[in-house]
């Protein structure tokens, strides 16, 4: 319980975000994302109807989740043959949705970003060990960074100093 950084890796058959998170209904009360083109936080408090913004979650996304009770997000949707992540210079709160996990640099660097990236953060709200949060710092000698790969299910906050997008390409 409590809050998680996630993401899916289909394309959902309807994004409204009720009905992305039909499946765990009841048992969160607050979502955010962040919108990095309008550098601004979107909110979605369901059954409140006041001061929503986020109205749309699909698998480019990566978004706040606050919990209330254990449960498991499950997304029916379809694969998308491709997937453009756009990114904007600063912050950006990403999903991951390859097939599978990709180790860092080669997650960004090899699909569209190159080494136009600093920093990358994941909240691992599971971690046993109290160290949720996990850091890739691409300038950084190997033994700071515990965030060694980007995979699907996950969010992710990615520093870029250039504009561009992460280009997944899916395997049929």
């Amino acid at each position: 319980m409590g809050w998680t950084l996630v993401s899916f890796k289909v394309h959902p058959s309807d994004t409204d975000v009720a009905v992305v998170l039909a499946s765990i209904s009841g048992n969160y009360d607050l979502v955010y994302a962040w919108d990095a083109a309008n550098a601004k936080w979107l909110k979605y408090a369901p059954g409140v109807g006041f001061g929503d913004t986020l109205d749309d979650l699909d698998e480019t996304m990566g978004f706040w989740v606050h919990v209330t009770a254990v449960d498991t997000l499950e997304v029916s949707g379809t694969a998308p043959v491709s997937t453009a992540i756009p990114l904007e210079v600063g912050w950006n709160m990403v999903g991951y949705p390859d097939a599978g996990a990709v180790i860092l640099p080669d997650a960004l660097s090899a699909h569209g970003v190159g080494t136009d990236f600093s920093l990358v953060y994941a909240y691992k709200a599971s971690d046993a060990t109290g160290d949720y949060w996990k850091l890739f710092d691409r300038t950084a000698p190997a033994w700071v960074n515990d965030l060694t790969e980007m995979a699907p299910a996950w969010g992710y906050w990615v520093k870029v100093t250039e504009s561009g997008a992460i280009i997944i390409m899916h395997e049929p």
